[in-house]
């Protein structure tokens, strides 16, 4: 009985990962698209968006070597680490990237008051 419900939990993952890392790829995709796009609208001159693509691209790596591990050496828990983490870190970089929206529109509103 534990063997049947452990490969039904295992079967569940496996589905939900299926459904789950097509759609982050196609977010981070989408979000790379659009840095890159206010990076080369800015000349290259922005350091934050630069900063922000670099950060975008680490944090892929970590996902990307998460589930290499599971597909390649069966570490299930891999799988699991890789749904669990992913959503903590885009949220962390969503946080962050407002926190510098809010610190360059200050800036902007100092530099204007001068």
């Amino acid at each position: 009985m534990v063997a049947g419900q452990m490969a039904l939990l295992v079967q569940i993952i496996s589905i939900g990962l299926m459904i789950l890392i097509p759609l982050f790829f196609i977010w981070w995709i989408w979000t790379f698209v659009a840095l890159f796009a206010e990076k080369m609208k800015s000349g290259g001159k922005r350091v934050d968006v630069i900063k922000w693509l670099t950060l975008w691209g680490l944090g892929m790596l970590i996902i990307l070597l998460l589930i290499a591990g599971y597909y390649f050496f069966g570490v299930k828990g891999m799988a699991l680490i890789a749904v669990i983490v992913c959503p903590f870190y885009m949220v962390y970089l969503k946080r962050q990237k407002q926190k510098a929206l809010m610190k360059a529109e200050s800036r902007k509103i100092t530099n204007h008051g001068k």
